[in-house]
C-alpha cells in the first residue's frame, strides 16, 4: 500500500471513528502505537503537537492499529 492510498484510509475512517465511539479517544496511548507503528519518538512527537494535531494523529493511530500488523501487535501486547 502506498503512502496516499494509506492517507486515503485514515481520513475516510476519521469520522467512522468519532461517530462510533467518542468516549474512548486516548489521545497519548494512541500516539504510542502510531508512533511504534510508524518508527516516530512518541515522546518527541507528543511534546511538538498542538491539540488539533493530536486528536489528528490518535485518529491515524487509531487506524493503524486497523490496518497494520505492527500497529495491532503494538495495541495487544500493552
Amino acid at each position: 500500500m502506498d503512502i496516499q492510498e494509506h492517507e486515503k484510509k485514515f481520513l475516510e475512517k476519521l469520522l467512522e471513528y468519532r461517530n462510533a465511539d467518542p468516549e474512548s479517544y486516548w489521545p497519548f496511548r494512541l500516539i504510542q502505537v502510531y508512533a511504534g507503528a510508524t518508527g516516530y519518538d512518541a515522546d518527541k512527537l507528543a511534546k511538538k503537537l498542538t491539540d488539533e494535531e493530536l486528536i489528528m494523529y490518535h485518529e491515524k493511530a487509531e487506524d493503524c492499529i486497523m490496518i497494520t500488523d505492527k500497529g495491532a501487535a503494538i495495541l495487544t501486547g500493552s
